[in-house]
């Protein structure tokens, strides 16, 4: 009963980390093509924080929690639309106008940093 026992649980791990290691080389084929966008929009998203933190204190406010949160959704719309764009122009088979539409959305996302 003990043996049968192990054996389950060796199997049941053994498929947990292989939904792990499938869902992990899924995400990473995903975002392969477009790593340098994701890498720009992180950055100004850094940048956006900071600057808005030093602002902040300049002006003898305190950090609010709600505030980065916010900051952080803005991120996470960018991704999102960013990924969605790119995954439904490459399974229509358009690499091209991919490429074009994730620029511009992202030109306008770095925008959108800059400005704020």
């Amino acid at each position: 009963m003990e043996n049968t026992l192990r054996e389950i649980w060796g199997v049941f791990c053994d498929v947990i980390k292989w939904l792990f290691v499938s869902i992990y080389a899924l995400v990473l084929s995903a975002i392969n093509p477009i790593i340098g966008t994701i890498e720009l929009l992180l950055g100004f998203a850094f940048f956006d924080f900071v600057a808005g933190f030093a602002a902040d204190r300049k002006k003898g406010g305190v950090f609010r929690l709600s505030k980065m949160f916010n900051a952080f959704v803005k991120l996470i719309v960018y991704f999102a639309l960013i990924m969605l764009i790119n995954q439904s122009m490459v399974t229509y088979n358009e690499m091209a106008k991919a490429e074009v539409l994730v620029k511009y959305v992202s030109w306008f996302a770095c925008v959108m940093y800059l400005i704020n």
